[in-house]
């Protein structure tokens, strides 16, 4: 994210980190409030008793296909 406005002619690092560093922090602000409602979701709705893991199960499965998504995306 920092090194593509060096790519670009004319365009000088230090007039540019404050607007990447603001997109960055909205995008793990959103995208963490949005993945957290998802896990909620996934954990409330896989098990109609609370005292059974099987909705903590489903989240965390849940969890680690997001993380191998972004891995694979992020590559």
């Amino acid at each position: 994210m920092l090194r593509s406005p060096l790519f670009k002619p004319g365009i000088d690092i230090n007039d540019s980190t404050a607007l990447i560093g603001a997109i960055l922090n909205a995008n793990l602000q959103i995208g963490s409030s949005i993945a957290f409602a998802i896990v909620t979701a996934i954990t409330i709705r896989s098990t109609p008793d609370p005292s059974i893991f099987a909705g903590y199960r489903a989240a965390w499965w849940f969890i680690i296909a997001l993380a191998g998504f972004e891995a694979i995306l992020a590559r």
